[in-house]
């Protein structure tokens, strides 16, 4: 029997895109362990060998017919656990995500290969972010993880609970509120602008620069300031972004947002893209102190992040999606721009990725996503520091101000 797995309009939006990560271990898991397991966690996701078809904007797949999801292994015995860690380099051991050919319904969303090394080995895996955001890609691994080490036997059928959508505004309505809330018409002129960008500095925008953040540097400015962590690493990564800009002026932020448990209906388990871009709603003087910027940031977060006021940005997304207007919340091409007015970050250590373990050990190192993100925050060893992540542009200019 076919069924289908429909995308919503939030996973529209990541169509174009792979996710992905990646994982050294000093100790290898075992092959044929992990395939028997993954074929568990098939039973449980079955969307994961679907085929996306664009007439329906959905995964299909048979019942009866369904082929395990690719898993394979790959010798790379000439390098070392050791030598690999930290090294982005190391994407170039696997081919890479296709999300051309995913859209055009000829491979599916899920691919994982295992690479023997001389001390160990690398996993790597790699999934269409049209049908997964962050929070659902790392719950996936974990749980593929959990059945191998055993710890649960089987993983409750995914059923799909289509996300509660909100009644359409009228199209006056919602070019109202997309000047009110200062969303971004985004057409021909925007993608020629990223296109430009991203041309123009090939070499550097598909490379990322990170800075190191100690924990006892953490720790005191977070006394200082008595903001969170992720307000305190957002004063640190812009302050030091706009001091290789050549300058201090005011800035604006977007935070990607996990919406799970913040609105009704979507809980823990929804499976998809759940996470959208949310604005601070005001600029910031980047000269300021880094606990005064941090305590700032933390204030205008909580009063951003707030059921409602999220309920009224999927309604406004919703209504966009309807009446095919091309508005989002912010530029696009300014995430691709040498001379950003807008940062945008995101905070990937809630996922725990550092401490994925298959009954070996943690991994020695885990490589966060490819993905060309303006900021992101991640931890690549367990209770190890933080590395602010600078990608795309925003790592050209890192890398251009420090030469």
């Amino acid at each position: 029997m076919v069924r289908e797995w429909k995308l919503s309009s939030i996973d529209r939006f990541s169509l174009n895109l792979p996710i992905n990560g990646a994982w050294i271990y000093r100790e290898s898991p075992d092959y044929g362990k992990m395939k028997e397991s993954l074929a568990k966690l098939q039973e449980a996701y079955p969307q994961l060998g679907g085929r996306y078809d664009v007439r329906s904007n959905s995964l299909k797949w048979d019942d009866l017919e369904s082929d395990p999801l690719p898993f394979s292994t790959v010798s790379c015995r000439e390098y070392s656990a050791d030598g690999l860690a930290g090294n982005p380099e190391i994407w170039k051991l696997v081919a890479p995500y296709d999300a051309k050919a995913f859209r055009k319904g000829k491979i599916g969303p899920f691919s994982a290969v295992l690479a023997e090394l001389n001390d160990g080995s690398v996993l790597f895996i790699q999934c269409a972010h049209g049908i997964m955001d962050a929070h659902t890609f790392y719950r996936l691994i974990d749980e593929w993880a959990s059945l191998y080490r055993g710890d649960q036997k089987e993983i409750p059928f995914a059923e799909q609970f289509p996300l509660s959508v909100p009644e359409v505004l009228s199209r006056e309505e919602t070019l109202l509120q997309n000047r009110k809330k200062g969303w971004v018409k985004v057409g021909t002129r925007q993608k020629l602008r990223a296109l430009w960008n991203i041309v123009r500095a090939r070499k550097t925008y598909r490379t990322t620069c990170h800075v190191e953040v100690s924990p006892e540097e953490l720790k005191q400015l977070r006394k200082e300031s008595g903001a969170g962590l992720n307000a305190v690493l957002t004063a640190l990564a812009t302050k030091t972004l706009a001091q290789h800009i050549g300058r201090e002026g005011c800035y604006r932020m977007n935070f990607m947002a996990n919406l799970r448990g913040m609105i009704d209906g979507v809980g823990a388990a929804y499976f998809g893209n759940m996470s959208m871009p949310v604005s601070s709603g005001r600029e910031y003087d980047l000269s300021a102190d880094s606990a005064v910027l941090a305590e700032q940031i933390e204030t205008a977060l909580f009063d951003e992040l707030t059921s409602e006021k999220l309920w009224e940005n999927i309604r406004l997304m919703h209504s966009n999606d309807s009446h095919r207007l091309p508005f989002f919340p912010f530029d696009p091409s300014d995430i691709t721009s040498s001379a950003p007015k807008v940062f945008h970050i995101n905070n990937l250590l809630s996922f725990k990725a550092c401490d994925l373990d298959w009954g070996t050990g943690k991994p020695v190192y885990a490589f966060p996503s490819t993905l060309t993100e303006m900021i992101d925050f991640w931890r690549p060893v367990s209770k190890g520091p933080v590395l602010i992540v600078y990608g795309g542009a925003a790592s050209g200019i890192m890398k251009k101000q420090d030469k």
